[in-house]
């Protein structure tokens, strides 16, 4: 497993966000949902456009308070743009732990017809 550890200041993120459960293996169930309805919707793309600072990628972010009811889940760029149609969320400065994840999307084609 590649991984690395680090200071990062706080960042703004824009994106799309949906609820995380308190039971964490219902979160396996519905995050991979969440990023197929995303891809499929156009959703990604949009976001890509948003794309102005760093981290650079589409993100996966888990925003996780003290009690349970707030926690958030977001697909999201890093970005300074105006959020638009999408939320905003501001990363705060921590320490990370940083891991590298390579995912194919599948290209959705229409059938010839």
């Amino acid at each position: 497993m590649d991984y690395r550890i680090e200071k990062k200041d706080a960042f703004r993120i824009v994106g799309i966000s949906a609820p995380l459960e308190a039971e964490i293996e219902k979160n396996f169930e519905t995050v991979p949902l969440f990023w197929g309805k995303a891809a499929q919707d156009g959703t990604i793309p949009k976001l890509c456009d948003k794309m102005n600072s760093q981290p650079m990628g589409i993100l996966g972010v888990s925003a996780c308070s003290d009690t349970a009811e707030n926690w958030r889940y977001y697909i999201a760029a890093a970005s300074t743009a105006e959020a638009g149609e999408f939320e905003e969320y501001m990363v705060p400065a921590f320490t990370w732990a940083i891991f590298s994840v390579l995912v194919t999307i599948p290209t959705l084609v229409a059938p010839l017809r």
